[in-house]
C-alpha cells in the first residue's frame, strides 16, 4: 500500500532558493563537497525501521551515476541517473518506480539545487531556511524548516565510516503545531550522499531511509 500521503520524501521536495545563480561548472580544482564529476557512481540500500528502532534492509536499491551535464534556464547543471530496483508496483511512495529517472543538480554558493530551483542540501554550516512549497495535511498547512548543524557526525555505512554534516528537517503547521518527526540527511565532503530519512509526521523515528553500500569516483 502506498504511504505517500503519511510520508516526506526529502529528495522530491521542491522548494525556492535565493543563493545565487552560477552558469560555470564545478571544477576539480575547486572545492567539490558533493562530488560533482561525470562518471561518478553511488549505491545505496534502503532500511525500515520497526516500533523498537530497529534496522530492517529491504530488497529496495539505487544506483546513482553522474552521466553528463546540460545547460538549464542558463545554469549548467549535473545530469543525474537514478535506477531504482524492489519497488514492485510502485508501492513505496518515497521512491520512483522501477527503472531509470534523470535528476538534475548544480552547486550554488553552497547550496546543492535543482533544476527547479528547489534546494536539496546546503553545507553552509548553521543555516536555516524555509522548505517551499508547504503542503496541506488534515489539520493544516504544514511548514518544513531545515537546518544546517555545526557538529560534525560520523557514521558507520557498508562503504565506510564518514564525517558528515547533518541537516536536520522540522514540521511546522501554521497553526504553530510541531510535529514529532524529524527528517535528517547526511553528507560527506567529496564523498555526497551518505545517507537520509523518510518519516511519518507523528512519529519521532524515521519510517525509512536510505544508506550507502558503495561508491565509485573517477
Amino acid at each position: 500500500m502506498k504511504r505517500s500521503i503519511f510520508f516526506l520524501a526529502f529528495l522530491t521536495l521542491v522548494f525556492s532558493c535565493n543563493s545565487g545563480d552560477s552558469s560555470q561548472p564545478q571544477s576539480e580544482s575547486e572545492n567539490n563537497f558533493y562530488a560533482l564529476t561525470v562518471g561518478n557512481l553511488w549505491e545505496y540500500r534502503w532500511y525500515g525501521i520497526d516500533n523498537e528502532g530497529n534496522e530492517n534492509p529491504m530488497d529496495l536499491h539505487e544506483t546513482i551515476s553522474i552521466v553528463g551535464m546540460e545547460e538549464i534556464n542558463d545554469n549548467l547543471y549535473y545530469k543525474f541517473s537514478r535506477t531504482i530496483t524492489g519497488n514492485f508496483n510502485g508501492n513505496y511512495g518515497f521512491v520512483p518506480e522501477n527503472g531509470e529517472h534523470f535528476e538534475y543538480y548544480r552547486d550554488s554558493l553552497g547550496y546543492l539545487v535543482n533544476s527547479e530551483g528547489g534546494i536539496k542540501f546546503s553545507n553552509n554550516i548553521n543555516d536555516s531556511f524555509i522548505i517551499y512549497p508547504s503542503y496541506e495535511e488534515n489539520s493544516g498547512i504544514v511548514n518544513s524548516i531545515a537546518e544546517t548543524q555545526a557538529e560534525i557526525v560520523m557514521y558507520d555505512t557498508e562503504a565506510g565510516t564518514f564525517d558528515c554534516l547533518e541537516l536536520i528537517v522540522s514540521f511546522v503547521r501554521d497553526d504553530g503545531f510541531i510535529y514529532p518527526a524529524k527528517n535528517r540527511v547526511y553528507y560527506s565532503d567529496g564523498i555526497g550522499l551518505v545517507k537520509d530519512d523518510h518519516v511519518f509526521l507523528s512519529a519521532e523515528t524515521a519510517g525509512y531511509y536510505r544508506k550507502l553500500q558503495s561508491y565509485s569516483f573517477q
